[in-house]
C-alpha cells in the first residue's frame, strides 16, 4: 500500500476589526497535521493531490509530534472523552452568533460510536444446503486513524509591533476517513470539540 501524506491548512477568518492599533481576528479556525502519513490506496484519478502532498510535506515529519508523544496524547484524550472525565461537543451542531460560540455537548454514547460501524449481510453457508445467514460485521475505532487537530480560536495583531497573541478556544482530533469496500481515503472529519 502506498503512503499517503495527508496535510492540509485550513485558514479562514469569521470576523476581523481593527480597535487601538490592534486587528483583532474574533474566529480563526485551522488544521494542523500530527501524524506523517496514512497508509491507504491511492485513488488513481487524485494522484495529483499526492504528488504535491509528497513534494511539499516530505521532510515535515520532524515537525511533528513522535510516535510516543502520539500514542500517548491519541490515547489519554480518547479515553478521557469516552469515559466522560472531559466534556465533548458536537463538530456539526456549532453555532456562531457574533463572536460567541454555542457548543452541543455529545453523550459519552455519542463519542463512542464515532468511528465505528456495523454492517449486516447474508452468507450462504460453505456445505449443502447452502442456507443463507445474517453475519454483522463490526469495525471499532482506530486510535491511529486520528490525523490532525483542527483549533478555533481568536487572535489580537498590534499593528505597530506586530506582535501576536492568541487564545485557544477549542481543539478537535481530526480522523481519516476510509472508504469500507475500496480502503481509499474519503476524507477527514473532526470527531468532536474539547473546550479550553
Amino acid at each position: 500500500m502506498k503512503k499517503l501524506i495527508s496535510t492540509t491548512l485550513v485558514l479562514f477568518s469569521l470576523s476581523a476589526y481593527a480597535q487601538k492599533g490592534n486587528l483583532n481576528v474574533d474566529l480563526i479556525s485551522y488544521r494542523v497535521p500530527i501524524r506523517y502519513s496514512i497508509d491507504a490506496e491511492i485513488d488513481p484519478e487524485n494522484v495529483r493531490s499526492y504528488d504535491v502532498y509528497t513534494e511539499l510535506f516530505s521532510d515535515w515529519y520532524r515537525n511533528k509530534i513522535g510516535p510516543a508523544e502520539y500514542n500517548l496524547f491519541t490515547t489519554g484524550l480518547y479515553e478521557a472523552a469516552t469515559t466522560g472525565k472531559i466534556t465533548v461537543y458536537d463538530p456539526f451542531l456549532t453555532t456562531v452568533k457574533g463572536t460567541k460560540v454555542s457548543f452541543t455537548i455529545l453523550s459519552v454514547d455519542e463519542v463512542k460510536s464515532i468511528g465505528t460501524s456495523r454492517d449486516t449481510t447474508q452468507i450462504s453457508y460453505p456445505f449443502p444446503p447452502y442456507d443463507l445467514h445474517d453475519t454483522v460485521f463490526v469495525s471499532d475505532f482506530d486510535l491511529n486513524s486520528i490525523m490532525a487537530i483542527d483549533f478555533l480560536e481568536t487572535w489580537t495583531i498590534n499593528s505597530t509591533s506586530m506582535k501576536m497573541a492568541k487564545k485557544i478556544i477549542a481543539f478537535a482530533p481530526v480522523m481519516a476517513v476510509y472508504d469500507r469496500n475500496t480502503g481509499i481515503l474519503r476524507g477527514m472529519v473532526p470527531m468532536f470539540w474539547v473546550k479550553m
